[in-house]
């Protein structure tokens, strides 16, 4: 992978252009092991004339996102048939058309689209009554939906028109939490009465009684084989039940406040718990280990819900915020804007890309959740990251600045192991393929090798006449190419530095340069708006390839050497056929230079980076657009893919390095 230095990009564009572009209701009950009396139930305050007030939602709920790894807020709709009643869950149907609300008046079922009501189900007969619907789930076939109230009851309601199917008797208080088995045979429900009942659908019997809690159970969530249940307590732990013979098989321990909710990941390896300790826990449901603490909300956590790939686990708090983690890392990813109540329930759309809240403010609100997830930013430098590389083995990132510092990174945690200021500001890094030397191109006209781990100095290379734009060393470690705004390519002797051969015949400064997989071919890429490609054993020119209308900023191979992708401050990307030179797309789509392009290391994926702020994930077998990640903070001056292409570092000109998981 290639790319243009900053520095180059600077100076050309004042070349050019001389001027830089720039381009008030009663609350829950005060939590508590084992309480001594039925909480105050979630009630209205003084009802009012039915009424659903709507924000005016945007023409299209997909998703729209203001940078990756963040959400915006789609729509807020105010729901209240009684006034002030509070929302306390909520879920989607399976197919995703239907949204329902547990409220304390009743049930509401929303077109998931247009956010208007399809049905509603009154608790409420009268002003007097004091039901609430605590608890909703659908069965799988989205017919029914399940709903757990405040009169010790379930209710089974048809889907849409929510008629009563059935009326589940036996908890002796509230039901708190009510949850299908992934077949639809089977209906679980808590209850703060400590115990979990498991019923058969079809006819409503009671297939078992789980007791064991001392605490009211507050939650509970089937294990995607079914074969599993889990239940959250109030007594600060949460009950792993099997339900071949319905007996409790562990019981995970280390909250040290009331567990609120908890939800198993969609391949059911990972159970995830939410405390009154204000963190959230993920477990190893095989071995019932601790994976990951997640600190950082401030209130109480209220409800935790896994995205349908499984990556994401967001949580909700009485903090009023959402937060969103990644799973695999454990670690926060975006902290979304505060709403002006506590955080009831999250639950995510079944395609993953909506995220919709309710809280206690009466509101519902739904997040565009993007699919690109920007994992952490690691931030050090003091100016503009010139130029970004992965170690081979994948372990370590050097960076470098035109604060003229080069930084070296642990990946696994973000950390910088050392850094260190060069005599001149660095335009561009390149690791040896074995993964001991790290080669920098000064603008001083000169390139440093240093040993990597030890940073020890090797040598200076000298014979270039002006800055260094580009490095690169051959695939197989022997040689060291650079480009330059003399116009010239040098190849060196990695072994020694001495110079090779030098290449000539660019109109314009070398930006770019690039190995083919080979190490036979070396692909140039130049101001004059060309790409030249070079016999490497005699320094022959090849091929030169034109057709950028303006000057190209990056040059790379994919990996199995038969794809040549170019980035322009034209805007576009051209893929060109490696071994005739021919053309093969034009990418579109981005508003501003594209300042870097990069393979994905299988070869499917390409990615590139723009002055516009953005990185474009393109197909490479068609061309096709497939993703914008958007939320690096500034222009993107870099990009590199891990060598196992899970992640992607991208670099900016708001001084941060971005680290992105590739889906």
């Amino acid at each position: 992978m290639k790319k243009i230095s900053i520095y180059s990009l600077l100076m050309c564009v004042l070349l050019l252009t001389s001027c830089f572009p720039i381009g008030s209701s009663l609350q829950t009950p005060t939590p508590t092991p084992a309480p001594s009396s039925t909480p105050t139930p979630f009630l209205s305050p003084t009802p009012t004339l039915p009424v659903i007030q709507t924000a005016p939602p945007p023409p299209e709920l997909g998703i729209s996102t203001q940078n990756a790894g963040s959400a915006v807020e789609l729509a807020a709709l105010l729901v209240s048939h009684w006034g002030g009643g509070i929302l306390n869950e909520i879920t989607y149907s399976p197919d995703g058309t239907f949204l329902a609300i547990a409220a304390s008046d009743g049930v509401y079922l929303l077109d998931s689209k247009g956010l208007t009501e399809t049905s509603y189900f009154r608790t409420n007969i009268s002003v007097a009554d004091t039901i609430a619907v605590t608890s909703l789930a659908f069965s799988p076939d989205g017919q029914i939906l399940a709903a757990g109230l405040t009169d010790t009851t379930v209710r089974l309601l048809h889907v849409p028109e929510l008629g009563v199917l059935d009326n589940l008797e036996g908890h002796t208080n509230w039901v708190s939490a009510v949850a299908f088995s992934p077949d639809g045979k089977r209906l679980a429900s808590g209850s703060y009465d400590k115990s979990v009942r498991v019923w058969q659908v079809e006819n409503g019997s009671l297939l078992y009684t789980l007791e064991g809690h001392t605490g009211y159970v507050s939650s509970v969530a089937f294990s995607p084989d079914g074969k599993s249940l889990a239940s959250g307590s109030y007594d600060y732990t949460i009950g792993l039940w099997s339900l071949a013979n319905g007996t409790l098989s562990s019981r995970l321990n280390g909250h040290t406040g009331e567990v609120k909710s908890v939800a198993f990941s969609p391949n059911g390896q990972i159970l995830a718990s939410g405390s009154y300790d204000n963190t959230v826990r993920l477990w190893q449901v095989g071995d019932s280990s601790l994976l990951h603490t997640l600190e950082g909300h401030t209130g109480s956590l209220k409800t935790v819900a896994f995205s349908p790939d499984g990556l994401l686990l967001a949580s909700g708090s009485d903090d009023r915020t959402l937060r969103l983690w990644d799973v695999t890392e454990g670690m926060l990813l975006n902290t979304l804007g505060e709403t002006t109540g506590t955080i009831n329930c999250i639950a995510f759309s079944p395609d993953g890309q909506t995220l919709a809240s309710v809280s206690r403010d009466n509101t519902l609100r739904l997040w565009g959740i993007p699919t690109g997830r920007l994992l952490r930013g690691l931030e050090g430098h003091q100016d503009w990251v010139t130029d970004l590389a992965y170690s081979p083995d994948g372990q370590y990132l050097v960076s470098a600045s035109k604060d003229a510092t080069v930084s070296l990174w642990h990946i696994a945690d973000g950390t910088i192991l050392y850094s260190w200021r060069e005599g001149t500001p660095i335009s561009s890094i390149a690791f040896s393929p074995d993964g001991q030397l790290v080669a920098l191109g000064g603008f001083d006209n000169n390139i440093y090798l240093r040993r990597v781990l030890d940073r020890i100095f090797l040598m200076t290379l000298t014979g270039h006449t002006a800055p260094i734009l580009d490095v690169a060393f051959s695939p197989d470690g022997q040689i060291l190419a650079s480009g330059s705004f003399d116009k010239n390519i040098i190849l060196w002797h990695t072994a020694d530095g001495t110079i090779l051969r030098t290449l000539s015949g660019h109109a314009d400064a070398v930006s770019s340069v690039a190995f083919s997989p080979d190490s036979q071919i070396l692909a140039s890429g130049s101001y004059d708006q060309t790409v030249r490609l070079w016999e490497v054993s005699d320094g022959a020119l090849l091929n030169t390839l034109e057709g950028h209308e303006s000057s190209i900023a990056s040059v790379t191979f994919s990996p199995d050497g038969q794809t040549l992708a170019s980035g322009s401050f034209d805007k576009t990307i051209r893929l060109w056929q490696a071994s005739d030179g021919a053309l093969l797309y034009i990418l579109l789509g981005h508003s501003n230079y594209v300042s870097c392009v990069a393979f994905s290391p299988d070869g499917q994926l390409l990615a590139s980076g723009s002055f516009d702020k953005n990185i474009n994930l393109w197909r490479v077998s068609d061309g096709a657009l497939l993703q914008v990640l958007e939320g690096s903070g500034d222009r993107v001056t870099r990009l590199a893919f891990s060598p196992d292409g899970k992640t992607m570092a991208s670099g900016s000109t708001d001084t941060m390095i971005y680290l992105w998981r590739i889906p």
